[in-house]
């Protein structure tokens, strides 16, 4: 995120101007081009590793940086919030996905995780690949999948 001189923000992880690194890319890897540049790879476990987002405008240059620790742990369970809503016709709902982490300490948001497929049983609610739900017309389900794990995601969306 680049914070300009009049206080606005805007994300430029992907802007040709930044280049990514990291201190090491056998724990780490970071990709510096396409549509993944920005994205960071846990290699193997390890760390603490650096990773530093470096941008060079009109000769200025800027850094910022960030520590990124590899562990062992493993998904253990996942959740969906909300796990009810009623959903009008034509509106939308962003719905996310955690996981939990056999360290018992850490959750990750892996709503957009490639991983994730988010699905409908149905016409009734469209679902896209990012957790936004849009009612069609009268829903009955909705399913997240992540390996073996499955859980119902009821929704209901009314006409108006």
């Amino acid at each position: 995120m680049a914070i300009f001189s009049d206080n606005d923000t805007r994300p430029v992880t992907q802007e040709a101007a930044v280049s990514w690194t990291t201190s090491d890319p056998n724990i780490v890897s970071i990709a510096n081009q396409g549509a993944e540049k920005g994205t960071a790879k846990a290699e193997s476990v390890g760390g603490p590793v650096t990773i530093t987002a470096t941008a060079s405008v009109d000769g200025d240059v800027f850094r910022a940086t960030a520590e990124m620790t590899v562990t062992d742990a493993i998904i253990t369970s996942l959740t969906v919030t909300p796990t009810t809503h009623t959903l009008a016709k034509g509106m939308t709902r962003q719905y996310k996905a955690t996981a939990y982490l056999s360290d018992g300490t850490s959750s990750i948001d892996v709503t957009q995780d490639a991983a994730i497929t988010w699905s409908s049983d149905g016409s009734a609610v469209s679902v896209n690949s990012q957790g936004f739900a849009k009612g069609e017309q009268v829903a009955r389900r909705m399913w997240w999948r992540r390996g073996e794990h499955q859980k119902a995601l009821c929704l209901q969306a009314k006409a108006i």
